[in-house]
């Protein structure tokens, strides 16, 4: 797999959902569901990184990244696009 994708839709989350999530640096975060790029309707929920909430579009490309973790690396994503979108 590419690692390629889209975002197909996504939600911005700005009120703690669980007590772990209480500091302000981790707030607003975004849920994105992504359309990978090799089959159509094949979709992953994950989160866009590095990203302002207002930046995040629908069919926007985006390309898998790895977070490194306690036990092992996690997947997210990151926007491919060279520029946001206005």
């Amino acid at each position: 797999m590419s690692g390629k994708g889209v975002v197909y839709s996504f939600v911005i989350v700005r009120n703690p959902v669980h007590p772990a999530i209480r500091e302000k640096e981790q707030l607003p975060y975004n849920i994105s569901l992504i359309e990978l790029e090799e089959q159509e309707g094949l979709r992953i929920c994950s989160n866009i990184l590095a990203i302002s909430p207002e930046d995040i579009y629908i069919d926007m490309p985006v390309q898998v990244t790895f977070m490194p973790t306690v036990d092992e690396p996690m997947w997210c994503y990151r926007c491919s696009c060279h520029q946001i979108r206005i």
